[in-house]
Order: C-alpha cells, then sequence, then structure tokens
C-alpha cells in the first residue's frame, strides 16, 4: 500500500498529506497487529504441543505403573 502512494505522489509530483501520513501510519500498526497475531498462533501452537507431550508422558507413565503393579 505504502508503495501505491509513493507512486502516486511521484507521478503527481505532490508532497504526503496529513491523511497520507496518518493512512501510512495505520497501514505500519497494521503490519505489526499482523505480526503479533502470527507469534499468538505460533505461542498457541507450541503451548499444545507442550501440553500433548505432558499428557503422552503421563500415559506413559500410566502404563509403566501398570506393568509393574502387574509383575
Amino acid at each position: 500500500m505504502n508503495g501505491q502512494r509513493a507512486l502516486v505522489r511521484a507521478v503527481n509530483g505532490t508532497e504526503p498529506t496529513e491523511k497520507d501520513n496518518a493512512a501510512e501510519a495505520i497501514d505500519r500498526l497494521l503490519h505489526e497487529v499482523q505480526a503479533a497475531r502470527r507469534d499468538l498462533r505460533v505461542t498457541d501452537f507450541c503451548l499444545k504441543q507442550s501440553e500433548a507431550v505432558r499428557r503422552i508422558d503421563r500415559a506413559q507413565a500410566s502404563l509403566a505403573d501398570l506393568i509393574q503393579f502387574r509383575k
């Protein structure tokens, strides 16, 4: 989006206006929000994987206890 605005300004020979500056600031913030959302998705995935590993470990320990108990 910023590239398009720069191209229009270059063609028109105009300086950035307050409106253009605000739009660029909003674009930057939007990119930051999108990056934060990606980070949260990765964090959520990692937490789910970690919980799955803990559940597997508990199941493995339960099986080991059961086998030990039957001996």
